[in-house]
Formats: structure tokens, sequence, C-alpha cells
């Protein structure tokens, strides 16, 4: 039987209304309160994403640092963006197997660098701390720097720290302070750098690092303006000289493993010598330093091909310095491959999904870490096209046994190996049959040492075939080789041309 009514309503839903009189006033404001607080952070959030300082390689290259299990990698990287131009984690663990991520953000100030190895420390305690001492140079600090260094910081007495030390040197005010604490007290609009993230690949984990436009695709020569020196000064630079020598209290204190590093970079002279006169203090202190800007030969790099700028390598000096790093960390710190162990199987993954995003910029052979022969030069090419067949020919290289020829179809295709030839074949035709592709076309001169195949150098970028006719387009900047500079005894190539028969040393 239904339950009596009172004033036509059932029982029990009077008895509901009547509990819902108890709640006071003050506690039902309290809940409105919470919930409006909510919303608000919230909103404050997504707005603060939308109008703060943003930038996709500072956040994944910290985020996916702060993704790695505790104590599991062998090596933090600190610096600025040359750090992540120069080095590529997934390099290291292609060639060798080892673990080491960098803490780099651009423009990163030396005055900054003890607080970023505190806070990596907190979750990578044992690893080698390798310090980019070119951080230290003397170089302006502003907001965007600050927040750069500061926002992807959890809130922490480091934090604090970090942002007083970098307002101080930037020469702010003491309520400066509060922006870096609550980025929303000031707006900040991003749509500059908005166009420059369209041509990020964007990666996870360790596959993070610079995959702009530059330095996949420019070469700059840089030599004219590369200075080497080795005598000292010490007349500016006083503030970053003071943080380095609390980096290196701090260091000594906590009985780090460190290795200092001074990378090879554009500067000017006066530069060049306050950088030695940092190597000179702290060798004096008892701690390593490889100077890379004196000793550049020793990486491989070349200052005309290798770099995008005056301050970073491309994509091809990356694979060259990273190849030096990891051997030399390998040898003199005893790192162990850990390919194949339980638990790194996502840098297994990402490592081979790097490849595949580099794959359009760099050969076969520079991501698997094939043996080279830098001492053999680059060969010049020139690209017809001859009723709907591409012919390339090029120039003789000393010291060469054989020749391969590399092909890829549009921007974003893959290189691919379509022809070896031996030394005395310089010419290869192939159909063109995709016709309004690009076909771009690269050629390796290349011999056997010790019964294995070494690469010598080549045209990064090589030579496109027009697709509306003209002159083939050189994007590496070599010039077109004249036919008539060809020997007569050329012998073309087609794609079938056995390996076997280049000499072996």
């Amino acid at each position: 039987m239904e339950k009596e009514k009172k004033n036509g309503l059932p029982e029990e839903t009077l008895e509901r209304a009547k509990k819902r009189k108890r709640l006071s006033p003050n506690a039902t404001n309290a809940i409105k309160a919470v919930v409006f607080v909510v919303l608000l952070a919230l909103t404050l959030l997504h707005v603060q994403s939308v109008l703060g300082i943003s930038e996709q390689p500072a956040y994944t290259t910290v985020r996916g640092f702060k993704q790695e299990r505790e104590g599991s990698l062998d090596a933090v990287y600190f610096g600025a963006s040359n750090v992540h131009a120069l080095w590529q984690p997934a390099f290291g663990w292609l060639k060798s197997g080892i673990a080491v991520r960098s803490y780099s953000l651009n423009a990163v100030s030396g005055v900054a660098l003890k607080n970023m190895i505190i806070e990596a420390r907190k979750t990578q305690p044992d690893a080698l701390c390798i310090v980019n001492l070119n951080s230290f140079k003397k170089d302006d600090v502003d907001y965007v720097t600050i927040h750069r260094t500061t926002d992807y910081m959890v809130p922490s007495a480091n934090k604090l720290e970090t942002i007083k030390n970098l307002t101080e040197e930037a020469g702010y005010e003491e309520d400066a302070l509060w922006e870096y604490l609550f980025p929303l007290i000031r707006f900040h609009s991003r749509w500059s750098e908005t166009k420059t993230w369209d041509y990020y690949h964007k990666t996870s984990a360790i596959g993070t690092n610079r995959f702009y436009g530059s330095f996949l695709q420019v070469s700059v020569d840089i030599s004219p303006i590369y200075h080497r020196a080795k005598t000292m000064m010490a007349t500016e630079g006083r503030s970053e000289r003071l943080a380095l020598e609390e980096l290196v209290a701090y260091l000594k204190e906590t009985k780090a493993n460190v290795l200092f590093f001074i990378v090879p970079q554009a500067l000017t002279v006066n530069q060049v010598r306050f950088l030695n006169g940092l190597e000179a203090y702290v060798e004096g202190e008892g701690f390593p330093c490889l100077d890379l800007l004196n000793g550049i030969s020793t990486t491989k790099l070349s200052l005309a091909w290798d770099f995008k700028d005056d301050k970073h390598t491309n994509v091809h000096g990356s694979v060259k310095f990273s190849r030096f790093l990891t051997d030399y960390l390998v040898e003199n710190y005893g790192f162990t491959d850990k390919r194949g162990q339980a638990g790194w199987e996502e840098w297994d993954q990402i490592s081979d999904y790097y490849k595949t995003v580099l794959s359009p910029y760099a050969l076969p052979f520079e991501l698997d870490f094939s043996p080279r022969s830098y001492a053999i030069k680059a060969p010049e090419l020139e690209l017809t096209l001859d009723g709907g067949t591409a012919r390339l020919s090029w120039t003789a290289v000393r010291g060469t046994k054989g020749y391969q020829v590399y092909r890829k179809i549009g921007k974003r295709g893959d290189w691919e190996l379509v022809c070896t030839t031996n030394a005395k074949t310089r010419s290869f035709a192939e159909p063109v049959s995709e016709p309004e592709a690009a076909y771009t076309y690269t050629v390796v001169p290349v011999r056997k040492i010790g019964g294995e195949l070494a690469y010598g150098n080549f045209p990064y970028y090589g030579v496109t075939l027009p697709t509306s006719g003209g002159e083939a387009a050189s994007t590496d900047g070599t010039s077109p080789v004249d036919a008539a500079a060809l020997s007569d005894g050329t012998e073309e190539a087609d794609a079938g041309f056995p390996e076997e028969e280049l000499a072996e040393e």
C-alpha cells in the first residue's frame, strides 16, 4: 500500500525535503565556495597554458627527464640549447645502449646551473653530471629566460632560490619575484613562438630534441668566424665566475661525479679566453674538463658542413658528436649496454621511432653508426632530366674504392640506397616514375677497411631534380659539376652493380 500522502506529496519526499532544510546557510555557502575555487583554479590553469611562457623543447626535455625511473640514468647533461642540439639521447642508446638524458633549456644562464643540477639529482642522485661550461659565458638574463628555467620546476626551496638568483642577475626589483611564482600575474603573448613549434615532430620520452627545419636541413660554414685561443682572461663575466665557484663548492660538498665540457661554437675571442679561464679553474679544483672548442678535431665535426648556425650543430653534426661522446663515456666511465634488459623497453621503442623521424634527413649508415672514413672527401654532383630519365654524375674522389648512390622522393621521403659502383663508374641513370615529385640524389664514397665498409664524406642534401625544367637545385651549397670535367672513361651504372667488387685495404 502506498504510504500516506501529506499535502498531496508522498511521505518519503517530505522527509528528503526536511533533510535538505537541515543544511545551514553557512554549509551551503562553504560548498559553493569550494566549487568556485576548483572551477577558478581549472580556468586559471587553462589560461596560463595559453598565455604563459610555453616552449615545446623545454617542456618535452624536462617532462621526459622527470618520467625516467629514479636512479636509472647513467648521466645527465646540463646546459643551454647547444646541449640538445649536440647530444641526442636516442643516439647514445642506439649506438651503445647507454642512458644519458639532457636537462637543458634554451639560453639558460650559468647562474641557474647549480639549481638545475640540484633539481635533477632529486631523482638521479648517482648519475654522472655533464656540465656545459659554455653556459657560463656572459649572456643577458630576461623574463623569458627566467620563466623557461623555473616554470617546469616543482614548488620547492630550490625553485625559490633559482628565481631569486636569476632575478638578481637580471637586475629586477623584488616584486618581480611574484611573477615567476605565479606566472598569471603577468600575461605573455606567445604568438611568435607558435609559428616555430609548427616545425616540430612531437615525440615522447627520450625523443625530445631539436626537430625543426634548420636543424634538419641547413648547413652553414662557420669556419670564418670560429675562433680558438689558449690564453685566458677574466675581466668579464664576474657573476658567472662566482656562480661556477658556488657550483664547484656544492659538487665537492655532495661528492658528485662530474665531467665539465666546453663545446664547439663560434664565439668571440674574449669569450673563448674567458671559457679557457673557467676550464683552468675547474681543473685546478680537481674536476676533469673536455675542451672541445679548441680541440674540435677530436669530435670529427666539420666547421663547413656540420653546423646550422654559429652556435648549434645540424642533424649530421649531432650524429657525429653523439657518437664521439658515447664512445668517450663508455671508455672512461664504464657505462654498460642496457639494450634488451627488462625495464628499458621504452628506450628501444622510442629510439627506433627516432630513427624513423630522421630517416628523410640523415642517411641510414649515419643512424646505424657504421664505420666512417672522414679523410675521404665528398664528391660534387650534377643531375639532369633527359626524356623522363634522371642522369646523375659526380667527380672522382681520391682514396675511394667505390660509390653508393642514395635517392629520396619528395621532401619527406626516406633516403634509400639505389646503386653501388666501383671507383671508375661515376654516373647513374634511372627512369623518373613520379614526375611531379622532387627526386633528390647524393653520392657517398666508400672503401673497405678491415673487412668492413667505411663511408666517406658526402653532400648531405644532394641535388634535386627540377619538376618543371631548368637546372637541378643544389640543396647543400655545392656547385654543379661541369660534365666536361669527367674523365672520358666514365661508365654509367645501373642499380644492380655488385658491391663485392669494392676493393679492400
